[in-house]
């Protein structure tokens, strides 16, 4: 069974490396892109990935309040910033 992956990153590019990145390590999967933390927080907990890629500054919320706002949802999962 493939680790699944969420990433939220402001940066286009950096968001669609990382996707790639994930999507061809051998035992992951990217199950959700998301560009701020308020798409994170209507998106991740609807189906919630085994760990969360976060950046630490987003525009409007910064990444270390979605990050409480995620673990208070699901605080089972993992977030790496």
């Amino acid at each position: 069974m493939a680790i699944s992956v969420a990433i939220v990153d402001d940066n286009p590019e950096i968001r669609n490396n990382l996707s790639r990145y994930i999507e061809g390590a051998p035992g992951f999967r990217c199950t959700c892109v998301c560009a701020s933390a308020e798409e994170a927080l209507r998106v991740i907990p609807q189906t919630p990935p085994d760990v969360v890629l976060m950046d630490i500054q987003l525009p409007r919320m910064s990444g270390i309040a979605c990050t409480a706002a995620l673990k208070a949802a699901l605080p089972s999962v993992p977030v790496m910033m």
